[in-house]
């Protein structure tokens, strides 16, 4: 009897050290998981902890200054004009009105330059300027017979440079002539131009344009305006209206 209590009770204990066992492993295998688990939580962050993706700051894109183009010419109304000048501008608006010309039909500077021009043409030597002159388109006969340089010259990569020149066209058989005189303008002195006193547009621009008569009633016709940078004038004598009203419309758009 008590050999088989002895063995019952062995048997009981290894049973139980057994099942000691297998708890004491399922539970260290329990914490082991658990440990696992809870470090992979640990590690994965919170959805609302997540930092947001902030794009990679682009560089700004420079805003191009504004480039301001150059005045060279304004025009006004007479009523803009200095006091003591608006009388002289409004006779002389009626009169272009009245008769076709600023003068009332009288000669003033017309070809006045000729003779000289043909002089300095013969005997000077060609000068620079400080602009590119117009190429005009002459009626058929008209040659080029005298040129004078007009203002102070300036020093440009010093050589004397001219502001301006004058150009006398001929035409041998007709005895008509062409003038044409043409100014460097500075932006930083516009010269101003009044609105009455310019009776035509040609090319978008406006245009001064007179007809005068001689004592021996040959026609002369006068066109000032301004190209960009330059102040043009271009008088004929002998020639007719629509052939200059053509020249100053090429010159223009040239």
């Amino acid at each position: 009897m008590t050999t088989k209590n002895h063995t019952f009770k062995t048997v009981s204990r290894k049973v139980l050290n057994h099942k000691a066992l297998n708890y004491k492993t399922l539970t260290l295998g329990a914490l082991a998981i658990g440990a696992v688990v809870g470090g992979m939580l640990f590690l994965r962050p919170n959805k609302a902890e997540v930092a947001p993706i902030i794009p990679a700051a682009t560089a700004a894109t420079p805003t191009p200054a504004v480039v301001k183009k150059p005045i060279f010419v304004q025009y006004h109304s007479i009523d803009d004009a200095p006091t003591h000048e608006r009388k002289a501008l409004a006779q002389q608006a009626q009169r272009l009105a009245r008769t076709g010309s600023t003068s009332g039909g009288e000669l003033t500077f017309e070809f006045k330059q000729a003779t000289h021009a043909k002089m300095t043409y013969r005997f000077g030597r060609k000068q620079r300027l400080t602009f590119k002159p117009i190429t005009p388109v002459l009626p058929a006969g008209f040659v080029l017979t005298g040129r004078q340089y007009e203002g102070k010259p300036i020093q440009v990569e010093g050589r004397s440079t001219y502001l301006g020149w004058y150009r006398l066209f001929e035409n041998p058989d007709t005895k008509a002539r062409i003038e044409i005189s043409e100014t460097q303008l500075s932006a930083d002195a516009p010269i101003v131009l009044y609105r009455e006193l310019m009776n035509e547009t040609l090319a978008n621009t406006p245009v001064q344009f007179e007809t005068l008569h001689d004592k021996k009633g040959v026609v002369y016709h006068n066109a000032k305006f301004a190209k960009g940078d330059r102040l043009v004038q271009i008088s004929s004598k002998g020639v007719a209206r629509e052939q200059i009203l053509a020249m100053v419309a090429q010159a223009l758009a040239d």
